[in-house]
Parts: structure tokens; sequence; C-alpha cells
């Protein structure tokens, strides 16, 4: 019974890799639903043993942090995305509580993530070769499928490095092929952030393994070939630059496929043939003596070229933090150049933006998950819209406050304390490999947004929830009542994951009968989308667009600005629709609020939509209208007689 529910939990994380669907709630429902509903069938069947010191902290911290996460609606600026957010948190402990009562052995977990994230990184690689597979990929270039996102597909690259490093000392050859995918399909991602982990994560693995010599050997293996394919990748346009054609894609896709197969194949021949190889303990001294002098001397030889290059180590490290804090909308392309810049992509000011959120609202936050709102209401200068400051640490103190920051240490610290129990306690190596994956996704989420992302953060928790898992020396079979508590609960989780995406499924339809005229039919869905979720603004503003008469619809935009009153997107819609109605003093008024919140709003743009209205009830403040030229006459033309 317990080997089936740890097969269950590991083709759980398997669909989040492979299906988790990128960022939104529609795999979060199925996938994380599946979770919940699987734990608590696990904790009324399987006897389970009590969760150390460490566990239940873990455990505890997450339903703290889903419960601090709920109670934020009563006060967010956003609580719909609130909302969300305490579905995700839900999930996240459906996973951890899944890990814990169907743990498997350390090895056995090892080797199950290791098929899971070598499949999503097989399937990545993949549609570099077939273009119809993602055709997104003509747009933008860099690796993503199947998760969605680079920086996260970079994470599973990252996870499974060590993995393989740790297979190698197993099966030399698999383990070798192994760490060469993870390091092709790492680069062509061109995440900075997920190249550096991943050589931290190798480090740390090298390091807590205690197979320093075996772990280098299956770099030495793989990295010189991969390095050699990816140079070969950087002359085919259709596999690294954008806005390339399908043909292009396509025939450069083969000749990509052609060079990594033959690639491939010399990984497993030198795994094939280290693997007949014996390495005395004086030699593997010396390896792991010369390797780590030779990473130093390069290090410190790149900073001294670097520096000289600059003009000394001072304009270096200026120039350094002038680029990553460089305040100015200025976004970093998508190609490889990225991979010698500095810039952090906005990241700065949105990191600005949620430590002001966090002094407005020490305590308590602006609401979990209200990033995309709040950071509009304190900004200072323009910076891009996003849905997260990327910076998990920043986001919780911003939108939970201290407590959800505490709650968030508390998940880290117990996360640290489990690993550390688990090496003493398991097989050490598979835990090091194991314990590699989670800090690089520790330390994507200090860059980053993987919170958001199911696909990456699912295994984390599932991982550290099994390493929790203490031995079953005292297991014990909990009561019926327990048992049925737990299903209630999980049911009730599972609602709350439903009615949002039920919500917004109703919402598209609505979207759709607009588009298509039947405009009773969107009415009726939007009221169905408000009943599932009646904290969102998004059904009352097509309840409104397609009232009957005037006073339905200023009820339906009056209610959404009632609902989420520092909500600037409320506002604006109320504004808009007061403009195509003709009463202009209440555009005004709106559109006026719209700007207060938010006045790098389009409509507070020279000539939009509030300088229009502004116009309409005060004719002293419309622009001036330009006279036009008189086209002068030639010098000397005789002036025509008038009859």
């Amino acid at each position: 019974m317990r080997q089936a529910a740890s097969a269950a939990a590991l083709a759980l994380v398997a669909a989040a890799l492979l299906a988790g669907g990128g960022s939104g709630n529609s795999r979060l429902l199925w996938i994380g639903g599946l979770a919940l509903i699987a734990a608590a069938f696990a904790f009324a069947l399987l006897p389970a043993a009590r969760p150390g010191r460490a566990g239940l902290v873990l455990l505890g911290a997450l339903a703290g942090l889903a419960v601090w996460d709920g109670s934020s609606i009563v006060w967010s600026v956003a609580p719909d995305l609130s909302w969300d957010a305490t579905n995700r948190a839900l999930v996240y402990l459906g996973f951890a509580c899944l890990g814990f009562l169907a743990a498997a052995s350390s090895r056995r977990l090892a080797l199950g993530l290791t098929l899971a994230l070598a499949a999503t990184i097989g399937w990545a690689l993949l549609t570099k070769v077939f273009p119809g597979l993602y055709p997104d990929y003509g747009r933008i270039a860099r690796l993503r499928s199947p998760i969605g996102y680079w920086n996260a597909l970079a994470q599973a690259g990252d996870a499974l490095l060590p993995l393989g490093l740790w297979l190698f000392g197993r099966r030399r050859a698999a383990g070798a092929v192994l760490v060469y995918a993870a390091a092709v399909a790492t680069v062509l991602t061109f995440s900075r952030s997920g190249i550096v982990f991943a050589v931290v994560a190798g480090v740390v693995y090298l390091a807590l393994a205690r197979e320093a010599v075996a772990g280098l050997l299956g770099l030495a293996a793989a990295l010189p070939v991969a390095a050699a394919v990816l140079l070969y990748a950087r002359t085919l346009p259709g596999i690294v630059d954008d806005g390339r054609p399908r043909s292009v894609r396509a025939h450069d896709g083969w000749e990509f496929a052609l060079a990594f197969l033959v690639g491939a194949a010399l990984v497993w021949l030198a795994g094939a043939w280290l693997a007949r190889r014996e390495v005395v303990p004086a030699t593997g001294r010396r390896i792991v003596l010369g390797a780590g002098a030779a990473a130093v001397l390069a290090v410190v030889a790149a900073v001294v070229a670097l520096s000289v290059h600059e003009g000394g180590p001072g304009k270096l490290a200026s120039k350094a933090v002038h680029q990553f804090t460089n305040t100015p909308f200025q976004q970093i392309g998508q190609t490889s150049v990225r991979l010698s810049s500095l810039n952090s992509s906005n990241r700065w000011s949105w990191w600005k933006e949620s430590w002001a959120s966090f002094t407005h609202h020490p305590l308590d936050g602006s609401g979990a998950g209200s990033f995309f709102v709040e950071h509009r209401l304190v900004r200072h200068v323009f910076s891009q819209n996003a849905e997260e400051p990327h910076n998990l640490p920043l986001q919780f103190l911003g939108e939970t406050g201290i407590v959800g920051f505490l709650l968030l240490v508390a998940i880290a610290g117990a996360g640290v304390a489990i690993v550390g129990s688990a090496l003493r306690r398991d097989d050490r190596a598979a835990v090091a490999a194991l314990a590699a994956g989670c800090l690089a996704y520790l330390l994507h989420t200090i860059v980053d947004l993987h919170w958001d992302y199911l696909a990456v953060s699912a295994p984390v928790f599932l991982v550290l929830g099994a390493l929790a898992a203490p031995p079953r020396a005292r297991e014990h079979k909990v009561g019926w009542l327990a048992s049925a508590a737990a299903l209630l609960l999980a049911a009730t989780a599972v609602y709350s994951l439903a009615s949002p995406y039920l919500a917004s499924r109703k919402v598209d339809d609505a979207a759709t009968a607009v588009d298509k005229g039947r405009i009773a039919t969107a009415r009726a869905d939007a009221r169905s989308a408000r009943s599932l979720n009646p904290l969102s603004i998004d059904p009352l503003l097509l309840e409104g667009a397609t009232a009957a008469t005037l006073p339905d619809a200023d009820a339906a935009y009056l209610k959404a600005v009632k609902l989420q009153p520092e909500n600037p997107d409320a506002w604006e819609a109320l504004g808009e629709f007061a403009f195509q109605t003709g009463r202009y003093r209440v555009a005004y008024d709106a559109l006026n609020r719209e700007y207060t919140l938010d006045r790098f709003n389009p409509s507070s743009a020279p000539g939009g939509l509030l300088d229009q209205a502004r116009c309409k009830i005060d004719r002293s403040t419309c622009p001036a209208p330009r006279r036009r030229a008189r086209p002068a006459g030639r010098k000397g033309a005789a002036r025509p007689k008038a009859k």
C-alpha cells in the first residue's frame, strides 16, 4: 500500500513538471487537488509515525501560512489574489503531507525524481527539434517548454545535475548523459541565475555526498562535450535567435539534434570507459585538490581580467552596481547577450516597491498575492507591471507582513534541519543530491518567482515531507474521526481551488459571448462567475458592460470600486464607462481617483482619457487648437484680382 502511495506521489510530481501549466490556476486545481485528496486518503489508510520536531515545524508553518494568507483576504487590496495565494499554500501543504505519509526510501525518491526531471529536460530539448511541439519558439528562442518559463525550466536542470552526479556514482554512463543533458538545457534557457545556481548545486552535492571523486569524473566526462555542443548551437539561428520562421527552426533543429546525439554518444562512451577504471584513494585526493585549485585560479583570473578591462576593481564594482540598480525602465533582451549583462531586468525597482509596501503595512502586509495591485500604489518612478517582485522574502514582507515572513523563515529553517537529519540517517549521497536541488530552488526564490510555479515547487515540498518522515518503528493508525476530519478538510480545500478557477472559466465564456454578440448569455455567465468568486472585480466589470439598463451598469461598476477601492483597474473601468455614456463629471472623478492611486496608468498619459474628461467639464483646460500655417506665396508673384 505504501509503495503504491509513493508511486502516486511521484506520478503527481511528474505531472506537475510535464503538465504544470505555468503559473496559472488550472493545473493547480487538478494536480494540487489530487495531491490534497491523496494526502487525506494516505492519512486515513496508512499507518504513520509522528513527525519529528523539524517535520512538525515544516507542516505547522505551511498550515499557518495558509491560514494567514486566508486571513489577509479581509484587509487585502486584492482579495481575489489573496484567495489564489491561500490555495497555493494549501497545495504545497498537501504535497508536503503526501511526501511525509507516503515516504519512500531516499534512494527510491531520488531515482523517481531523476526519471521525472529527465523526462522534463528531454521534452524541453525535443521541442527544439520539432517546432510543432512548441510554436512560440519562433517569437522567443529561450528554452522553456514544458514548464512555460525559462528560469523555472533552469531550476529543473539545476535539480537534475546533482541527481545525475549521484546516478554517475552507480551507473556511470547513464549518470554522465543526464549531467550532459542538464547542462545543455540549462544554458539554452539563457537563465543567468539558473547557470550560477547549477554550479552551486553541483558544488554542494560534491561537498555533502562524500563522493567528490566520482562527481568530478562525471563532470569531466559531460561538461566539455556539452560546451562543444552549445558552441555549435550558438551558430544555429533557429535554435538561439528570436523571430525566426518555422522553416529555419525545423532545419536548424535537425542539425542541433544530430550534434546533441553525437555528444550524448561520446559522453556515454566516456562514462562506460570510466566505469571500468578504479581510482585509488591517493589519486582521488589529488583529483579533488587539483580540481579545487583549478576552479579557484579560474575565478581569480576572470576577476583580474575583468578588473583590468574596466580600469580597476573599483570601476568594475561600480559598473556592476550601476547595471543592477539601474532604476529607469530598461528591459534586458531575451537573446544570449543577456548572459554577459548584470542588468536586474526591473527587479531592483520591484524589490524597492515591495519594501515600501512592507513599511506601509509592517505587521499584516497588503494582502497575500497582492503585489500586482500594491506595487502600482507605492511606485514613484515607472516600472513594468509585475505579478510578483521576483524575491520571495521581500514578497512575503510586503504582502503578508512580518508574520508571513517569519512563517517563511520557519519553513526554510525546518527544511535545513530536515536535510541535516536525513544526511545522518539515510543514504547520504541520495539525500545530498535531493538537498542540492532544494537549495537551488531556495536560491531561485531570492531572484525569481518560482513560488508561483507548481512544476518546481511541488517536488521541493514533496522531498522535504518525505525526508522529514522518521523511521517507522512507532507507526500507528489514526482513528475514524481524525480520518473523516482529514477527508473533510481536503474536500474543502479542493472546493476552494475549484471555485475561483470555475469563475475564471465563466468570465472567459462571457467575454467570448460578448465577441459573438450574445449579450444576454454573457450577462448570465458574468453573474454565475460572481457567485463563484465574489472577491473578484472581473465578473462585475463584465456584468456592467453587458447590463440591460444604465442604472444596472452603474450599480455593477460601483460594486467593483467598493469591493476593491484601492485597485486602479476598477476606477479605470468606471471612468471609461462614464465617459462613453456622456457623464463626464463622473468619468473625471473616477479617472482622477485612478491617477491618485497609480499615476503611471495609460489613462493619465498626456492627451489620455483623463485629460479628455477634464476638457469636457472645463473648456479652459482643453489644449489650444493648432492653427494651420498659410502656405507662403512665391516671391514677386502677383495676387489675382477679385472679380
